[in-house]
C-alpha cells in the first residue's frame, strides 16, 4: 500500500526563440495528491562555490491561493499568467538558459510532509544578423563588361547568434548583351 502519492512534472518543449519575441513556459504536472506549491527557478551562468546559482522567480502557494514574485520590481519582466505558466515578454539574451519548475504536493499520510518533483528546459535565444554584405576583394576598378576579371567575393555577416552558415550561390542570366550575377 503506497500512501505517498503520485507526482509527475514536465515542461512543454520549446523551439529556439528570436530575440524580442514573447515566450511562454508551461509546467505540466499530474498528481493524485493535493497541490502545495509550484516554484519557478531560472538557472544562472554565474559560477558560485559548489556549482551554479539558481534564481527563484515565482512561487504559487496553493494553501493560500496566492502568487509571489521573487524579482525586484524594477527588474521584473516575467509574468505568472497561471499557477504553472510563466510568460517572458520581449526575450533578451540574458533570458537564455535553464528554467526549472518545481511542484510540491502533500503526502497522503501527513500534511506536514511535502513530496517534490521538477522539470527543466533550456531556453535558446537566436539573434538575426545585424548586417550582411558581399564585397569584391582585390578587384581592379572599374569593371569593364568586355573584360574578364578574376576576383574574390567576401561575405561579411555581423551580429548573429548562432554564427550563420554562409552559402554563396551564383546564377548567371544573359540579357541584352549584359551578364547579371545575383
Amino acid at each position: 500500500l503506497c500512501l505517498a502519492g503520485y507526482l509527475s512534472v514536465s515542461i512543454q518543449p520549446l523551439p529556439s526563440v528570436v530575440i524580442g519575441d514573447t515566450v511562454t513556459l508551461k509546467c505540466n504536472f499530474q498528481t493524485d495528491g493535493n497541490l502545495r506549491e509550484i516554484v519557478w527557478f531560472r538557472g544562472s551562468t554565474q559560477e558560485v562555490e559548489g556549482g551554479s546559482a539558481k534564481q527563484k522567480i515565482f512561487t504559487y502557494d496553493a494553501m493560500y491561493n496566492s502568487t509571489y514574485s521573487h524579482m525586484e520590481d524594477n527588474h521584473r519582466r516575467e509574468d505568472l499568467i497561471y499557477q504553472s505558466t510563466v510568460r517572458l515578454p520581449e526575450v533578451q539574451m540574458e533570458d537564455e538558459g535553464l528554467y526549472e519548475c518545481h511542484v510540491g504536493i502533500y503526502d497522503k499520510s501527513s500534511t506536514n510532509k511535502v513530496i517534490l518533483a521538477s522539470g527543466s528546459i533550456t531556453l535558446t535565444v537566436i539573434v538575426p544578423p545585424k548586417s550582411i554584405s558581399v564585397v569584391a576583394a582585390n578587384s581592379p576598378a572599374p569593371f569593364s563588361r568586355y573584360e574578364a576579371h578574376n576576383f574574390t567575393l567576401v561575405c561579411i555577416v555581423t551580429g548573429a547568434k548562432p554564427a550563420p552558415v554562409v552559402r554563396l550561390s551564383l546564377f548567371t542570366v544573359y540579357l541584352s548583351g549584359l551578364f547579371y550575377v545575383s
